[in-house]
């Protein structure tokens, strides 16, 4: 996990990573490893989840929001073998805990940046 810099005028850290182990795009039932980005796009944050292949190179897809959660949700449009209602239950389609970015030591470590 990298935490980034928080920079003046913007809520979420620029240039934070984290990998998340999630629901497989392609293989039902199976998980793969998503690195999830937070970066500086047309001077606003972009919400960025990409695909990590099994030997942890990114795939060419990714998947954007102007939030954590508009990027988890495009990502769980592309998983078609759960449903809207499995996927809910998970995570509720909260980007922020998908992302890591409500973790306590996260948070802490936030707060003193």
């Amino acid at each position: 996990m990298s935490l980034g810099q928080r920079q003046e005028g913007f809520e979420y850290p620029i240039g934070y990573r984290s990998v998340r182990v999630y629901s497989s795009m392609s293989r039902a039932y199976a998980t793969q490893l998503y690195e999830c980005s937070v970066l500086l796009k047309d001077q606003q944050p972009c919400f960025t989840i990409t695909p990590l292949s099994e030997h942890g190179s990114s795939f060419a897809i990714k998947f954007e929001g102007s939030s954590p959660t508009d990027a988890l949700l495009t990502l769980n449009a592309t998983i078609p073998h759960k449903s809207a209602a499995q996927l809910k239950s998970i995570l509720g389609n909260d980007g922020d805990e998908f992302f890591g970015l409500n973790h306590p030591v996260v948070e802490s470590r936030l707060l003193r940046a």
